[in-house]
Formats: structure tokens, sequence, C-alpha cells
């Protein structure tokens, strides 16, 4: 699996375009995935640090490519608050065929962060630099 790039909102949000440094008002990952495994497949998304209030509208898409593009899953999300984590689409690959596609919530950052069972507190993140503050 491939997660090209890991895009942070604006952070560092900058390309080089004709010599010149510009904005990049694009924000998008690609994840790819080569030779799915059957199982379930989980796709969520994640509001890690909201700096202005606004609510930000999330689009995911899930394509099949092979043997032909087939769209599994189109929807747009709206999030609007820091650590707000949203199950967007789920789906199960048996052999070829896409399976039982839902929206049934599951945390996985809940899955990361479960040590113990102790509620673990996200930490203060720094809007300049989008580290966490000690």
């Amino acid at each position: 699996m491939d997660l090209d790039p890991d895009d942070r909102g604006m952070f560092r949000d900058v390309i080089l375009f004709d010599g010149r440094e510009m904005e990049n008002l694009l924000n998008q990952e690609i994840v790819s995935i080569r030779g799915l495994a059957d199982g379930e497949y989980i796709v969520n998304v994640v509001q890690y640090i909201a700096l202005t209030g606004e609510t930000v509208p999330v689009s995911i898409k899930v394509e099949k490519l092979n043997p032909r593009v087939q769209v599994v899953f189109y929807e747009t999300i709206e999030l609007n608050g820091t650590e707000q984590e949203e199950t967007a689409v789920r789906f199960t690959m048996q052999g070829d065929e896409v399976v039982d596609v839902n929206s049934r919530a599951k945390s996985l950052v809940t899955l990361t962060r479960d040590i113990g069972n102790a509620p673990q507190a996200a930490p203060t993140l720094d809007a300049a630099t989008g580290e966490a503050v000690k």
C-alpha cells in the first residue's frame, strides 16, 4: 500500500511553478493498493487540527481499477473539529469482487491510542509547525 502524499492541509503546502514558490490549494491524498487480499478494508478521515473553526468538506472516492474502472464509493463528509474521525466507507473483497459496501463507524485512531484502556489526551499542536507542544 502506498500513500502519496500524506497531505497535512495547508502546512508546508507550496509548489515550485515557473521558478516561483506558490501556495498549493489542492489538498489530496491517493492510496494505491496492488494485489488486494480478501478481507475488509476501512477508509477513515481525520481532521487532526482545526485552525479556522470552519467546516472542512472532504471528498472520498474509492475505485477498483481492474479489469475495468468501477467506482465503489464517492461521497463528501463534513469535518468540523480537531481530532474528528469519521468512517467514510468499509468494504469487503472476495476474490475480484467488492461486496458489503457500508459506512458503519469504526475508529482506527482509537485502536492505535488504546493503551491499557486508559483514555489518551490528544496532544496540543503548534499551528505554525504542526508539531506537538511540550
